[in-house]
């Protein structure tokens, strides 16, 4: 009898439990907990899975490749060292399929844009280069990844250039050669860009891009002549400018272009971004 008297408090007593329990869980904030995507995607070592592919090594690297693209994330990868599970999947795509064209050049960018894993965008470019060697695409990718992601001049250089007359350039980037050239002009070396640009002056055709290279190459023409002519040691300078007009000389005894002109090179805003990504 003492039990049934005492069921309808606990039952009451319950019930005030479970509605206190309820407002505190509505007004009381839970912490959110998120599992990094670096954490919670697991990679297979490319070795044990490209060994017992059964043959279907290829089939394997498309079901990846999807799989890879559903799970991609943008955090960005902080540490230099090829370990991001991005990286480390699509490395695997290439070493199961190595003619796998799009991997390189998608994974690549992604990593180097999207992730800011510019180490890991390096290793795939060179593997999609090894592929597919002096492909337009790759060659423009990897040397951006090298100039704007990395500061190195001297690799973007070398990857830029040698595609700078791809017929593709013309078409989609018609203004690699100036880039070239600028990269020429950091290098030290103006009379190289002005010949440079001196060729692709005379190989394109269409005018709003033919009168382009001619307002650059008039500018180092004009730098080129004036420094001669200017110099203590002035011998065989030119004495015309880009137009075939002579140039003129001040009371002082200083050379000038009869044209306004600016020194064709990187503006300052390009130049402390390359300073700071070589820096990074």
């Amino acid at each position: 009898m003492k039990v049934l008297k005492s069921t309808p408090i606990i039952i009451i007593a319950l019930t005030i439990i479970f509605v206190l329990t309820n407002r505190l869980s509505y007004y009381c904030k839970k912490p959110n907990i998120t599992v990094s995507t670096e954490q919670k995607v697991y990679n297979l070592n490319e070795k044990i899975i490209v060994v017992f592919n059964l043959g279907f090594s290829r089939a394997i690297a498309s079901l990846l490749w999807v799989h890879t693209l559903l799970e991609s994330d943008e955090e960005f990868y902080k540490k230099r060292d090829l370990g991001s599970w991005m990286f480390l999947r699509f490395n695997t795509i290439a070493a199961l399929d190595k003619k796998f064209y799009n991997n390189y050049l998608f994974g690549g960018k992604y990593l180097s844009i999207i992730k800011d894993d510019i180490i890991g965008a390096e290793e795939l470019y060179r593997k999609g280069l090894n592929q597919y060697p002096k492909d337009f695409w790759l060659s423009i990718n990897t040397a951006h990844n090298y100039l704007f992601e990395m500061g190195n001049t001297v690799k973007a250089l070398k990857y830029y250039s040698q595609v700078k007359f791809d017929p593709l350039a013309e078409k989609y980037f018609p203004l690699l050669p100036s880039l070239v050239a600028k990269l020429e002009r950091e290098r030290g070396s103006i009379e190289s860009a002005y010949e440079l640009l001196k060729v692709t002056y005379e190989k394109i055709t269409t005018k709003k891009f033919k009168r382009y290279y001619a307002g650059r190459l008039y500018a180092l023409k004009a730098e080129i002549d004036l420094n001669c002519l200017n110099s203590l040691t002035s011998i065989n300078c030119s004495q015309v400018d880009f137009l075939g007009v002579p140039y003129l000389i001040n009371v002082k005894g200083i050379y000038f272009a009869k044209y306004k002109w600016k020194k064709f090179k990187f503006s300052q805003k390009t130049k402390e971004r390359i300073e700071r990504k070589r820096g990074h």
